[in-house]
């Protein structure tokens, strides 16, 4: 009787093992690039990618240590389908190249896809194969960045696109491009919202380097930036559109504008409140002008209420803010160089204006 049991139990297992361990498994997996070739062969980063795509669960790609150079494209890399993490061996290291045809990272959904791309140490530069981005474009995904260096792209380097587009830039550099960052579309809160999450169009960007670009960041939507860099930009961060736009922290050096808003706000929006268009703590040297603004209501009417400038330095060059106002008939520009002015329709306080000193030392030889 006994036997006959531990038969009958032994059966059991055979037949639940394969259901529930066997097939409850998934097993991501790691794809190693060993050529610098773009043929789509074994060891290719076409094949890695293409491989990836086709592993269920959250891969990764790395580079051979002793594999340094230049992967120049031949057409645009498969868009990545699945959470994927590509690691280069260094921005000076690894390097893919569009030749001004080709982009190398397409990474698009239907919906609220969950999925991430995330992408260090690396080099993409002169990228091509589509208007909106030709680095990155990102639709619906979050896109994760860390050491990356974004150059010489005519157009629009990264885009996000519609609503649960996410992407955060980190220790980055965009230089030489056209537009560094560029995003629009996606959910906007009926009422206004400090939650972050509210906004589903989200950049993020933290301790990264703008430097002649057109425009370093030219964003439709939500853009988050702290403790970075834009020097010698055209526009340094051009932010426009409806969402909300935070600058903290960072150094605008020898920029023609070096942020400019030219955002609308439907008429039924009285207030945005204070965090909405917050520019805190920030250093302006050798600008052409420090703020442009330009934001209005959907009727067309300039109003320039909605931002802050607080807690900020500026050297006294250029213009510190160049601002439209209603006045009654039209749209007319003032131009500010006194910093914590009252009576204007932005908050501002606590800024400060430094100024440098040059001595000339003369020496007389007897």
């Amino acid at each position: 009787m006994v036997r006959r049991g531990l038969i009958a139990i032994a059966a059991l297992v055979a037949g639940l093992v394969p259901l529930t361990v066997w097939n409850s498994t998934v097993h991501a997996a790691t794809f190693t690039v060993t050529s610098l070739s773009d043929d789509g062969t074994t060891g290719t980063l076409r094949w890695a990618i293409t491989q990836a795509n086709a592993t269920a669960g959250d891969d990764t790609i790395g580079f051979d240590g002793s594999l340094n150079g230049t992967i120049t494209l031949t057409s645009n890399l498969p868009g990545v389908t699945d959470t994927v993490t590509i690691n280069g061996n260094g921005q000076s290291n690894t390097v893919i190249d569009g030749v001004n045809l080709y982009r190398p990272f397409t990474f698009t959904f239907g919906g609220n896809s969950g999925k991430t791309l995330t992408l260090n140490d690396m080099t993409l530069r002169r990228g091509g194969g589509g208007n909106e981005a030709q680095l990155i474009f990102n639709s619906r995904g979050t896109v994760v960045a860390t050491g990356v260096t974004f150059e010489d792209t005519s157009g629009t380097a990264v885009f996000n696109k519609e609503a649960w587009s996410v992407a955060t830039y980190t220790n980055c550099i965009f230089r030489r491009n056209g537009k560094g960052i560029a995003g629009d579309h996606g959910g906007t809160p009926s009422a206004v919202s400090n939650t972050d999450t509210d906004y589903q169009n989200r950049t993020y960007v933290v301790n990264s380097h703008f430097e002649n670009n057109t425009s370093g960041i030219f964003n439709y939507r939500f853009t988050k930036v702290t403790n970075s860099t834009f020097s010698n930009n055209v526009y340094g961060a051009y932010v426009t559109g409806l969402n909300r736009t935070q600058i903290y922290n960072s150094l605008f050096d020898n920029n023609s504008t070096a942020v400019l808003h030219d955002s609308w706000t439907p008429t039924q929006w009285t207030t945005i409140g204070t965090n909405n268009r917050l520019h805190d703590g920030n250093t302006f040297t050798n600008n052409g002008t420090a703020f442009y603004l330009s934001d209005g209501w959907n009727n067309s009417q300039k109003s320039q209420q909605w931002t802050t400038i607080t807690n900020n330095s500026w050297d006294g060059n250029g213009s510190w803010i160049q601002a439209f106002r209603w006045d009654g008939s039209s749209n007319v520009l003032d131009t500010v160089t006194v910093v914590n002015s009252s009576g204007r329709e932005w908050i501002e306080s606590s800024n400060t204006v430094t100024t440098t000193t040059t001595t000339t030392t003369t020496t007389t030889t007897t």
